[in-house]
């Protein structure tokens, strides 16, 4: 099985699977613990979103990023704060649901599309080491893209230039 970013967005689109009810029973609502960067450790996120709310506003980024001119500073920005909120919803769903799966999927090919190619590949490799078999080959297989992406090396365009020079 592959899990596809779209299908979150289409489904928020249409209401939710079957009921926003059964996206989040209980009206779940705490604290969201993610991966910091480089340093490794945990950092803290408080928030009193439910689950509804993070997926409303994360189908609004994602609405937002791909509206936005591709490859933009305002694309990188709104692809960025996606990964957050994915991140967010992966730490409160587990990766063996549907929704937990896309939102771990979600937030690394967002990392990626915000050109934040560590961030990708570390989130990619600590999700695959929690994930069943499929989804975590499919992770392995993003940590991959990033690592590749971050050693591309962008020559830059260099070209003689004729010019002359006269006394004013």
């Amino acid at each position: 099985m592959r899990f596809v970013r779209n299908a979150r967005s289409q489904e928020a689109l249409a209401g939710g699977p079957r009921g926003s009810r059964q996206r989040n029973p209980g009206g779940l609502r705490g604290t969201l613990l993610g991966p910091e960067g480089d340093a490794g450790g945990l950092r803290l996120f408080m928030t009193s979103e439910t689950l509804d709310e993070l997926n409303m506003r994360v189908t609004g980024a994602i609405f937002r990023a791909e509206h936005e001119a591709p490859g933009s500073a305002e694309a990188e920005d709104a692809y960025r704060l996606v990964s957050e909120l994915e991140e967010r919803i992966g730490s409160l769903v587990p990766a063996d649901q549907l929704h937990g799966a896309l939102a771990r999927v979600g937030a690394v090919t967002a990392a990626l599309r915000a050109d934040n190619w560590l961030r990708a590949a570390q989130l990619a490799e600590s999700y695959a080491d929690n994930a069943p078999a499929d989804l975590a080959e499919q992770l392995r297989e993003l940590a991959v893209e990033a690592e590749r992406a971050s050693r591309v090396v962008v020559e830059p365009d260099v070209r003689p230039v004729s010019f002359g020079l006269r006394a004013a």
